[in-house]
């Protein structure tokens, strides 16, 4: 830099220097000792400024502050009036007060604003111990209240509201000496399930002998929870009961979920409903079966299922009929069934009769029917027929038994032959045992099986053919 232009920065530096050491505030008590409630009033005077000055607190959070005229001439004065916040504590306090040139901030001055406060309200405040995130349901909670001013408090009273509360909760918490700490209130807060997802505040108010001194507010935010309430009805059956299921959505958030069930692994297969449940089995044999459901706010479903044994009960009656069945044939004494066999180029009739029974049966006739166009071949290889005769275009086999001891069994055979050519399927009659009984015992009759001659027969004297 050449020296002519240092000399000029110097002097521009010391001009400026100069112009800020001639601005100069002062400020002159007039009031400055109020109570909480008061205004405190003070002069304040402007000098040596090149411009106007502007006025203003170095801070704007601390009560109340404002000047008659905050803009002064180069050189002037004003009324200064203070107002202390309303939970302001019995003390000293200094607030700075700035004189800004109006033209360059830059040039300033400061002073201080002393006053003195010499009462206060009661400062009883809370502490919350509430939890500022809850879901719907019960929660514990609780308030201290704490006397955090400089002096003891008397007939103090309190209030606290909130959307979340039935109604409003009072306390009436008496004297508190300085820093002395009261359990105001401790409670299970029971929030409805049903309660929106949104931020409420609790507010708690304070008063001096029933007059309003201060409120404070904390804010909780209630989260989403699902919630369903279930309500099962049991309708009894025979052999089973009905269930109708009515599920709610109480909550305050849609509901996605399954109803389960479980029972013993046996019993799946015995649960019935319009909805078909999705049933899984777990590691200890048991069966849980779960139905879908889908529910909106304040929105319902209905779900009915019966668990019933009645297919057990018609199988088992259906197993006891086939075992009557089987003990009622077996046990009438005789049985006979039929089989066909072939043979050297004829038909062989196989009759199987057996006394079941440890009775001997007596008196007992054995029929048999031939139909056209099959004839009999008079071979027989056991016993001949008491009587072969024509009877309604069929040939009858009757043979008669005295008697048939205990377990014994006998087989009569006879061959067939046909007259004509024959290609199809011919169904030979069931064979009968007739059982005359003995004086006074009602007959019996018991019949064998259906059995189907299949293929092409061709007429006697030919070469046959069988399936």
């Amino acid at each position: 830099m050449r020296p002519r232009h240092l000399v000029f920065a110097l002097i521009f530096l010391l001009t400026i220097g100069l112009a800020r050491a001639e601005l100069s505030v002062s400020i002159t008590p007039v009031d400055s000792v109020i109570d909480w409630n008061g205004t405190a009033q003070y002069t304040v005077t402007v000098e040596g400024a090149a411009d106007a000055v502007r006025l203003r607190p170095a801070t704007f959070e601390w009560g109340t502050i404002r000047f008659e005229d905050y803009i002064l001439p180069s050189s002037g004065s004003t009324t200064a009036y203070v107002q202390p916040p309303r939970d302001v504590l019995i003390g000293n306090y200094a607030i700075e007060i700035l004189a800004l040139s109006y033209a360059n901030p830059d040039i300033r001055a400061s002073e201080l604003l002393k006053l003195t406060i010499t009462s206060e309200l009661p400062h009883v405040e809370p502490s919350w111990n509430i939890v500022s995130e809850i879901e719907p349901g019960k929660t514990n909670v609780s308030l201290i209240l704490k006397n955090t001013g400089t002096t003891a408090v008397s007939g103090i009273t309190a209030k606290l509201t909130s959307p979340l509360l039935k109604e409003p909760v009072e306390f009436n918490v008496g004297d508190m000496a300085r820093g002395e700490a009261k359990l105001a209130w401790n409670t299970v807060l029971d929030i409805p399930l049903n309660t929106l997802a949104d931020s409420y505040d609790f507010k708690l108010s304070v008063f001096k002998d029933g007059n309003y001194v201060m409120e404070y507010a904390k804010p909780i935010n209630i989260l989403e929870k699902e919630s369903v309430e279930v309500n099962v009805f049991k309708d009894p059956k025979f052999l089973g009961k009905t269930y109708t299921v009515i599920i709610e959505n109480v909550g305050n958030t849609f509901a996605d979920d399954y109803y389960t069930i479980e029972v013993p692994g046996w019993q799946r297969f015995f649960i019935e409903g319009k909805v078909k449940p999705a049933i899984t089995l777990t590691a200890e044999g048991k069966a849980q079966a779960a139905w879908p459901y889908a529910l909106a706010i304040g929105s319902s479903t209905t779900l009915v299922y019966t668990i019933t044994f009645m297919p057990l009960l018609a199988i088992l009656i259906a197993v006891l009929l086939l075992l009557y069945a089987g003990f009622w044939y077996f046990g009438q004494g005789l049985s006979i069934s039929k089989e066909l066999l072939h043979a050297d180029r004829a038909l062989k009739v196989k009759l199987h009769i057996k006394n079941n029974s440890t009775k001997p049966q007596r008196n007992v006739i054995v029929e048999d029917n031939i139909p056209t166009p099959l004839t009999l071949s008079r071979e027989f290889a056991t016993m001949h027929p008491t009587v072969i005769k024509k009877t309604e275009g069929a040939v009858k086999l009757q043979w008669k038994f005295d008697v048939i001891w205990p377990h014994e069994e006998k087989i009569l055979t006879y061959n067939l032959k046909s007259a004509l050519a024959v290609s199809g399927t011919i169904l030979l009659p069931a064979a009968r045992i007739k059982k005359k009984g003995d004086p006074g015992e009602t007959p019996k009759m018991f019949i064998s099986n259906r059995v189907a001659v299949k293929g092409k027969i061709r007429a006697t004297g030919t070469e046959e053919t069988y399936k």
